[in-house]
């Protein structure tokens, strides 16, 4: 079991993910992060209406598509070099102060982030959190934290 925790300390979220799952889940080539809330646990057949209505523009390389009668903009962005993002299911909730567990569902190393209406730029905070893992390599207290969004690759 991997601890993504950190350090021990109530105010943090910590859960472990089940390493044999980690090894064996597949790797994903299309992940989006959408700007929106959807009341859904399973699968979605994403490939069959989200993805094909995609189109891209030759600015920035910025990819639009309609949601549910919304305007999307977005882009598609590598994480960076030794990392791997990961898309875990969390195990039935444990009781009260018990400690929770995941499994790994996917693995990607990019993804597409989208915005409601406006183009992604480098100060939207999706954008500026994949510059952090530079950050926490030259701040040793910081570097723990980032542990906890993106899983470093060991080598």
């Amino acid at each position: 079991m991997a601890n993504l925790s950190g350090e021990a300390d109530d105010d943090y979220l910590h859960m472990t993910v089940d390493s044999t799952t980690l090894q064996k889940a597949p790797h994903s080539e299309t992940i989006h992060f959408l700007p929106c809330l959807i009341k859904c646990t399973g699968p979605a057949p994403v490939s069959c209406y989200f993805t094909p209505a995609i189109s891209k523009t030759d600015e920035d390389e910025v990819k639009t598509v309609s949601f549910r009668g919304y305007e999307l903009k977005g882009k598609e962005m590598s994480l960076p070099p030794d990392y791997m993002g990961l898309v875990l299911r969390e195990d039935p909730p444990p009781d009260e102060g018990e400690e929770r567990h995941a499994r790994t569902m996917n693995k990607f190393s990019k993804l597409t982030y989208w915005n409601l209406e406006t183009p992604p730029n480098p100060d939207d905070c999706f954008a500026m959190a994949m510059t952090w893992p530079k950050l926490a390599d030259q701040t040793l207290p910081m570097s723990w934290f980032l542990k906890t969004v993106f899983c470093k690759l060991s080598n």
